[in-house]
């Protein structure tokens, strides 16, 4: 049975317990110990001779699933600083070495009726997301990023209007900092570009009701960009997502 992202980077944790790893080396021993699993991934013609961007989606992906994976995980620990941030499974402390049996909290539940407290879920809003994905965009890709406030820009569209005009977050990626100052003048007297420019339309949730806006929304909205993005925290079903590869 082919196991999800998530079941393989747990397995990997449990394999290995108490050792701290980055997403980005968890990637790349989930794809030595599964390379049939990547194969479709591999050979997706935007990857194709490009085995960086292919290792990037990847390690994407860890970065999406992990904030589940330790939410439902009690064992499966992070690291946020220093950076970079790395994550471990760290078993039970007071496990019985026969039987594996938890005594300890074993006794808590029945001192409690076999009531234990429930497990608060964080809610993220929009709002929260941005400085996370800046983080990110800082961190991994080397991205100089600002988030742009709609509600405090001039807008003669209509109501709305400039939902469809400017995106949550802009970046701009300096591709000149290794040339040589021959190149580079080279460039800028041929009105050549040293710079490339990002866009980011973000969204808790990519669902039914509101793929189809996201999506065009972030069309018209990164129009200037050299790369644009529609980012979500999750995708709700499998038609969205094919809905999605559709548009």
């Amino acid at each position: 049975m082919k196991l999800s992202q998530a079941q393989k980077a747990l397995e990997f944790l449990k394999s290995n317990p108490n050792q701290k790893f980055t997403a980005r080396f968890i990637a790349d021993k989930l794809i030595a110990t599964y390379p049939q699993d990547y194969i479709e991934k591999r050979n997706n013609i935007k990857f194709e001779n490009n085995e960086g961007a292919f290792k990037q989606q990847v390690i994407r992906e860890l970065y999406s699933i992990f904030p589940d994976l330790i939410q439902n995980n009690p064992c499966v620990k992070y690291q946020e600083r220093p950076r970079p941030r790395q994550y471990w499974y760290e078993p039970p402390s007071n496990l019985s070495p026969i039987t594996g049996i938890d005594f300890h909290n074993s006794l808590i539940i029945d001192a409690e009726d076999n009531n234990p407290p429930p497990i608060q879920e964080k809610i993220f809003s929009e709002y929260d997301l941005y400085p996370i994905l800046i983080e990110y965009l800082s961190k991994e890709l080397n991205l100089y990023s600002l988030r742009i406030d709609e509600k405090k820009s001039s807008n003669n569209r209509g109501q709305n209007g400039n939902q469809w005009l400017h995106p949550d977050i802009v970046a701009i990626q300096p591709i000149d900092k290794k040339w040589h100052e021959l190149v580079k003048t080279c460039v800028k007297h041929g009105s050549g570009q040293n710079v490339r420019l990002w866009s980011f339309e973000v969204k808790k949730e990519l669902n039914n009701s509101n793929i189809r806006s996201s999506f065009f929304q972030a069309v018209s909205n990164s129009s200037w960009a050299n790369e644009g993005y529609l980012v979500a925290t999750s995708i709700s079903t499998n038609e969205v997502e094919e809905e999605l590869r559709m548009l």
